[in-house]
């Protein structure tokens, strides 16, 4: 969006709206002037012209002052609802287009991806996982077969030792 053809559109409508005021001031004044005349031809009082002009110059100042501080507001409240929907639509424009954009830039990083190298390290990683579970379950036999291998030794020694005697000079040694 273009901000400074905004502007001007908005400078533009402020001088309307300021010519519009002055055009409807000018018209008050005329109005007040001919009520002036009018009352002051059917009442007969004699009020000095000084007077009478200052106090309908500051009539018309105030209403003219409280027209265009109106207007400014008007004005000023429309400008500022008008930039933020523009600025707010431009945004989603502008969200949307970002997304498309690094969705595109994630898809060309992940092409780049070398699936061999991600292979190889999945695979080695794998590797070394089983082997891994394949030492535990080999240390936990090993343990097994020693301690059954001694209970073995124990029931042998026994056995000797009863058959024999205990001087019978037989001795078994399981290793």
């Amino acid at each position: 969006m273009n901000y400074g053809k905004v502007a001007l559109y908005f400078s533009v409508v402020a001088c309307g709206v300021c010519g519009f005021i002055a055009y409807k001031a000018y018209k008050i004044g005329k109005s007040v002037d001919a009520t002036i005349d009018n009352i002051a031809e059917k009442i007969p009082v004699s009020i000095e012209k000084d007077i009478l002009e200052k106090a309908t110059n500051e009539a018309v100042k105030a209403e003219v002052s409280r027209r265009v501080a109106f207007a400014s507001e008007t004005v000023y409240s429309n400008a500022k609802s008008e930039i933020r929907a523009a600025v707010e639509k431009e945004v989603e424009k502008e969200k949307k287009n970002l997304s498309d954009d690094v969705r595109k830039e994630i898809d060309k990083k992940i092409a780049k991806i070398d699936i061999s190298d991600l292979k190889e390290e999945v695979i080695s990683n794998a590797k070394d996982r089983v082997a891994e579970k394949f030492d535990s379950d080999l240390q936990s036999i090993l343990d097994k077969y020693n301690s059954d291998l001694s209970n073995i030794s124990k029931i042998y020694s026994s056995i000797a030792n009863s058959i024999g005697g205990s001087n019978s000079g037989i001795k078994i040694v399981a290793n």
